[in-house]
């Protein structure tokens, strides 16, 4: 995983993570590269008995020492998990902090035995790893005031043997001025995208949803039935357990809406359709007064239990709310144990030969359809 993965941030802290990682994995195995170069360099071609050879060296060895271990622990939390996204982020600032004090040592080293070496070292090594990168804007604020504090006495104490020195001041606020401000500019534009990125995101959510939801009734539409019953096709036969559909329709439905108004017909959609779904949560609105939920059962016998336990609920919780008017439910059944073979049209087709049945045996009941004898 990376900062190009599609799946969407959930906080700005694994955002920020994402859009670092790949550069701070190649820089840190790339710096990694260059600083074993230099290590060999020096080992076969200076002298290490010379003091700046040896200070030069120690710094070379360090910093590859710090880029090395960093390589290895980017390479280790690209799974992104959150305790990896919190170690990865304050890993990424310590080495920032770690890199500008190394820069700010190099280059009092620089100053030290290449008089009169401009501040150039220290400073660009600074613009190049920081800038880059998007880090915590106190923490990096805090450690530039500290270095420049740092460099400012060191440097004008090496070159010019006192406690302040207008250039090397004047020269390093510019630069990290500039570091400062750039940094700063970064890390504003990514927390905009990022924000702008999570409000698409919630739109996005809310669209999915929308085109899933029956807006009448907020249950299910036939699309989230056609994918929640391929899920559970798939957890009945992994469970070895059945599964059954049932095909509910309002009895008489077309009586509320001559008599008591289609106001009236979208409310008793609304209440039979809250009422199935407190019942169970796989519950869907096939199109007009027809719903089908999809239940895990052991048996056909504890489906039809339930399916008439549904007809009896639906019975009485309507009954004053239609001022009288017999409006029940009929209930049409189908239910199958592993290895289940058939399509989702095919429970919806056999339910529905049971709702029929239901129908003319009387409404306000539950039928079970068997495919082997009732066809």
């Amino acid at each position: 995983m990376h900062y190009r993965d599609k799946e969407p941030a959930s906080s700005f802290a694994e955002y920020i993570a994402k859009v670092n990682y790949a550069k701070a994995l190649i820089l840190s195995f790339s710096i990694s590269i260059y600083l074993t170069t230099l290590i060999i360099y020096y080992l076969f071609d200076r002298d290490l008995t010379v003091t700046r050879n040896r200070l030069y060296f120690f710094c070379y060895c360090l910093l590859f020492i710090v880029f090395a271990v960093s390589t290895v622990v980017f390479f280790k939390v690209r799974k992104f998990r959150p305790k990896q996204i919190k170690l990865f982020n304050y890993w990424l600032n310590g080495l920032g902090g770690f890199t500008m004090f190394w820069s700010l040592a190099y280059t009092i080293t620089d100053l030290k035995y290449n008089y009169p070496l401009p501040v150039l070292s220290f400073l660009t090594a600074c613009m190049v790893f920081m800038c880059g990168l998007i880090l915590s804007p106190v923490f990096i604020s805090i450690v530039f005031i500290a270095a420049w504090v740092v460099f400012n006495f060191a440097g004008s104490w090496i070159i010019y043997h006192t406690y302040f020195s207008l250039h090397l001041f004047l020269t390093s606020v510019i630069y990290i001025g500039i570091d400062l401000i750039v940094m700063y500019t970064n890390y504003r534009i990514r927390r905009r995208d990022f924000e702008q990125a999570h409000i698409l995101n919630n739109l996005n959510r809310e669209l999915e949803t929308a085109v899933r939801t029956d807006f009448l009734t907020g249950l299910g539409n036939r699309l989230a039935f056609d994918e929640t019953f391929a899920s559970i096709k798939k957890e009945c036969s992994d469970e070895r357990i059945g599964l059954g559909l049932l095909f509910i329709d309002i009895d008489n439905f077309k009586t509320v809406n001559d008599k008591l108004g289609h106001q009236k017909g979208d409310e008793v959609l609304k209440y039979t359709s809250n009422l199935i779904k407190n019942l169970h949560p796989n519950a869907f609105r096939f199109g007009g007064e027809e719903f089908i939920i999809l239940i895990k059962s052991e048996s056909p016998e504890d489906l039809m239990r339930q399916s008439t336990a549904i007809c009896r609920e639906v019975e009485k919780a309507l009954a004053p709310f239609v001022d009288g008017l017999n409006i029940t439910v009929s209930i049409g059944v189908h239910f199958e144990m592993p290895p289940i073979d058939a399509t989702s049209y095919d429970f919806i087709n056999l339910a529905d030969n049971a709702l029929y049945q239901a129908k003319k045996a009387g409404k306000n009941r539950a039928h079970l359809q068997n495919p082997r004898s009732e066809q």
